[in-house]
């Protein structure tokens, strides 16, 4: 086995699935084989879309909507990958790039002077989109895949993508002149780049999948460039 996958819920001792039945070999097969033909592995956003619906067997084409990647009966999903240098099975928390807020919500002249308006202002045009969502989707989902920089171990993390209650949230600026949120037990949750209307939300990562390969397993089944292209019969000069 090239493979070992475990469910782990770090607040809980027993098992909680994301990617259930055969999915999960799906996932590691698709990991696998990016690793086994790639000398330098690497996966995209898109790459990772078309790998994540054929893991629930949607039929895969880029949704036109904000937010959702892929779709499939009355489930929207949003799918994004992260890379980290960091040991994958000792991360807490994972930084998401969520949305760019509508510059125009945000007040300009004195926006230094009002950061719970603002704070407010952002999260009042996140629930906006989710109700224009749920026109369409009965339940939203965000499912996060973060890779190690080696590409021999994956954490897969899912989420309720939901609506927020504004009024459990306090906002201050900080030194780099962001604005961060927090809720009401002080943990930083929310960071709006003023520079790119970029929002950032931090989420714990208290259930996940993890995938870890061995990589020795993959020595043997390393093929150059040149080998490839033979075995395909083109003819390689030397």
């Amino acid at each position: 086995m090239c493979s070992n996958v475990t469910n782990k819920s770090p607040n809980d001792s027993s098992s909680n699935s994301i990617l259930g039945g055969g999915m999960k070999k799906i996932l590691t097969e698709e990991l696998a084989f990016i690793k086994a033909t790639q000398t330098n592995p690497e996966l995209d956003g898109k790459q990772w879309e078309r790998i994540y619906a054929r893991c629930i067997d949607a039929q895969y084409s880029p949704s036109n909507r904000k937010i959702i990647d892929v779709e499939k009966e009355n489930v929207g999903y949003s799918l994004k990958t992260i890379k980290t240098s960091r040991d994958i099975g000792d991360i807490k928390n994972v930084r998401i790039i969520q949305c760019r807020p509508d510059p125009r919500l945000i007040k300009v002249g004195d926006w230094r002077d009002d950061p719970q308006g603002n704070g407010n202002r952002i999260i009042q045009d996140w629930n906006r989109q989710i109700k224009s969502l749920k026109e369409s989707f009965s339940t939203l989902k965000e499912v996060v895949l973060i890779r190690a920089v080696d590409f021999n171990s994956f954490c897969l993390c899912e989420y309720d993508i939901k609506t927020l209650d504004e009024a459990e949230y306090s906002w201050k600026w900080n030194k780099r002149g962001n604005l961060e949120g927090y809720n009401r037990e002080g943990r930083h949750c929310f960071t709006w780049q003023h520079g790119g209307s970029q929002w950032t939300v931090i989420k714990p990562v208290s259930s996940k999948t993890l995938i870890q390969f061995d990589p020795d397993d993959f020595k043997s089944i390393k093929k150059s460039k040149r080998e490839i292209l033979k075995l395909l019969g083109y003819s390689v000069g030397v």
